[in-house]
């Protein structure tokens, strides 16, 4: 089951889901329904996934050090290197590519809490 493989937050009232917070933009109101009816009658519903902070910055740190050597290794001889596209190319596309690393991870976690979500409620309602 895809609900153990996340950690589960409280399902007492103080930790703090109200249906407020599945309004404002957590998926469709009846995804949003659903994870309310799990959590009000006592069934663990996952916390919201969250990217490591060292791990990703130790990626981050990585791929700026690749996107730098690559970026001067491959830059043509006779270019300036004293320009603000070199430096774009540098520092700006190792972050571009960094940024879209890290959304395409917490997409794929979303998916999952929200398939944990659908299993939990789908279990809530039989």
């Amino acid at each position: 089951m895809l609900a153990r493989r996340f950690r589960v937050m409280e399902t007492r009232p103080s930790a703090g889901v109200s249906s407020s917070l599945c309004l404002m933009g957590d998926g469709p109101i009846a995804r949003c329904r659903l994870t309310l009816l799990a959590y009000r009658r006592g069934f663990p519903v996952p916390a919201p996934p969250q990217l490591s902070k060292p791990v990703w910055l130790v990626l981050l740190g990585v791929v700026q050090c690749l996107g730098a050597a690559l970026t001067i290794f491959l830059w043509p001889k006779g270019r300036p290197t004293n320009t603000v596209w070199f430096w774009f190319c540098v520092v700006g596309l190792s972050d571009a590519c960094m940024g879209v690393f890290a959304v395409l991870r917490l997409g794929y976690l979303y998916a999952r809490r929200s398939g944990a979500i659908a299993q939990i409620a789908s279990a809530t309602t039989k």
